[in-house]
């Protein structure tokens, strides 16, 4: 039998004919020029599997090769197709045919048929690089880096950062690529790439970041970063073009917020947050900068607290005034877990300080829509007095004698869509979680259910204040379960923010060892949703309904977005 001399997978760098103007376009730098050397499936024939005529199919291959060489890649596919039907798991078969499909610019045929390929033939170098040229053409990057590490490429070429300060050799923002494991010379993986873009965007001072890869010849990549950091300026310097707008809606609602990034030349942030509602008040000073050799973030943060708290079946309120000092060290041990920690001294009115400690976990895979938040706050002190105003009554130990209490919680969510793609698509969130305190815990650090400054969860149709500005606590109990759903369609602007309309459900139940746990609680409504650009969140504006009491209520406020898909009243 005659042999072809070149096979289709042979002519895969022509393919470009069709690609190679977007591949052009985008930077490609001869992909992989060994892709000319892969043999020619005529050249082997030990693979017959599934094959009802292995001989004929590759007869028809060799007239595939011919027809496709004289640039009649129509014929050539209507050949291969037909020996495809007969010997559907020929690997050499699919081989030629994935290649054929890649010249045409099918790249969604050529990517199928090469992980049929694949699944064949899993050692092939030829195939993956195959599978990854496709997904990269196909704008899937990190699908492609997948593919081509399965070749043990690509190896890190130059590393290129600009903006954000950056001086010629990347500082300072090379630290955290290094740690990141994305250096010259070392295998670039998906976790590298994820790790280093969750390691810069975590820096205090930046506020964006672009940070992708550009295959380049002899099997390398570049990886180029771009960096912008936030504005100096205090009241503007959050959201350029919607900062005015921004500090409105939160002045609506109870919150200030104020920052400046980098007065120091350090890619530092400082923030002042400020929270007002009924007869509560809340400030906060926070100072954050990056921690040393690209190891994550410190923040140090002094706050003062003052409010009134009520339990159900108490008739005079508990006036509660706090002061604290704290220090916090957050870092993404890896692309998908941030670990934060720290510890400080914080003070009630009328009693000594206690040590404070803190431990947090966040699991967020980089392509998942789940997250899981973690926390865990201690307060340990010794001799004197402790905070009163517990809900159990018991107010800390005196006399020399040990004291704390903890407070724990843990919130799952979720953030998917409806119809990806679609301008007008629909976005849900869903939220479960549990908080729990131990006795002894003053009331300030409970959690707080409604809507409003005051509440630290959603319960809409209520309030977690009441008509004198004092806090309204849950019933009694030490562990509270809640969650929500909220679906949302984005429907048009109103100058230069996005509005949206939402559907929501809000649910708490009270759970405790030492009381029956209570009835729970569901609340149900719809409102708006005002996004001003540049935001991490979005105002709403809502009325909800408690159909067990038919108690309505509307309200408004801000969600925050916290850590990726975790989202918070604020």
């Amino acid at each position: 039998m005659a042999r072809a001399t070149v096979g289709l997978a042979a002519l895969l760098l022509l393919a470009w004919g069709g690609g190679v103007e977007r591949a052009a376009a985008r930077g490609v730098q001869g992909l992989d020029a060994r892709i000319q050397d892969a043999p020619s499936c005529m050249e082997d024939q030990e693979d017959q599997a599934g094959c009802d005529d292995p001989v004929d199919c590759l007869d028809q291959v060799e007239k595939a090769v011919r027809a496709a060489s004289k640039g009649n890649l129509s014929e050539a596919g209507r050949i291969l197709g037909e020996a495809l039907a007969r010997c559907p798991r020929h690997s050499r078969v699919l081989r030629e045919l994935a290649g054929l499909r890649f010249r045409q610019g099918r790249l969604q045929e050529a990517e199928s048929l090469a992980l049929q390929f694949l699944d064949l033939e899993p050692e092939s170098e030829w195939g993956w690089i195959l599978l990854a040229t496709t997904r990269y053409l196909s704008d899937d990057s990190r699908g492609a880096l997948r593919a081509w590490n399965e070749a043990g490429r690509p190896v890190t070429g130059e590393v290129r950062v600009e903006g954000g300060g950056a001086s010629a050799d990347g500082s300072p923002y090379r630290a955290f690529l290094s740690s990141a494991g994305v250096v010259e010379g070392q295998l670039l993986t998906p976790q590298a790439l994820a790790l280093a873009g969750r390691r810069l965007q975590a820096i205090p001072a930046v506020s964006g970041l672009r940070l992708d890869y550009r295959p380049v010849a002899d099997g390398g990549a570049d990886v180029e970063v771009a960096v912008a950091l936030h504005s100096g300026s205090p009241l503007m310097g959050a959201l350029p073009g919607g900062a005015l707008s921004y500090h409105l809606l939160r002045a609506l609602v109870g919150e200030l917020r104020v920052s400046t990034a980098n007065p120091l030349g350090r890619l530092d942030r400082w923030e002042v947050t400020g929270v007002r509602e009924g007869r509560l008040r809340q400030v906060t000073a926070t100072l954050a900068l990056p921690a040393p050799r690209g190891s994550g973030a410190w923040s140090w943060a002094v706050g003062h607290r003052v409010g009134r708290f009520s339990t159900p079946g108490t008739e005079v309120p508990t006036r509660l005034e706090w002061s604290g000092l704290r220090w916090t060290h957050t870092h993404w041990i890896t692309h998908a877990l941030r670990a934060s920690g720290g510890g400080g001294v914080e003070k009630w009115a009328g009693s000594s300080p206690l040590a404070a400690g803190q431990v947090s976990l966040l699991l967020e895979p980089p392509e998942s829509r789940v997250a899981v938040d973690l926390s865990l706050e201690g307060w340990r002190g010794r001799g004197g007095r402790g905070p009163g105003g517990s809900l159990d009554g018991v107010d800390a130990a005196g006399g020399g004698s040990p004291r704390g209490f903890t407070r724990g919680s843990v919130l799952g969510s979720y953030h998917g869509f409806a119809s990806a793609g679609s301008l007008l698509r629909t976005e849900f969130d869903l939220r479960l979680g549990a908080d729990a305190v131990s006795v002894a815990t003053p009331l300030d650090l409970y959690p707080r259910f409604g809507a409003g400054a005051a509440s630290t969860h959603l319960l809409r149709a209520g309030s977690a204040m009441d008509g004198e500005g004092v806090v309204r606590l849950p019933r009694s109990g030490t562990v509270w379960v809640h969650g929500g759903v909220e679906a949302r369609r984005w429907v048009g602007t109103l100058g230069p923010s996005r509005i949206a309309i939402a559907l929501f459900g809000d649910a708490v139940r009270g759970v405790s060892g030492s009381v029956e746990p209570t009835k729970p609680e569901v609340h149900v409504g719809t409102g708006l949703r005002l996004r001003v650009p540049g935001g991490s969140g979005w105002l709403r504006l809502d009325w909800a309904i408690d159909p067990t009491s038919g108690a309505a209520r509307g309200s408004m406020g801000f969600m925050d977005r916290s850590g990726g898909s975790t989202f918070r009243t604020r």
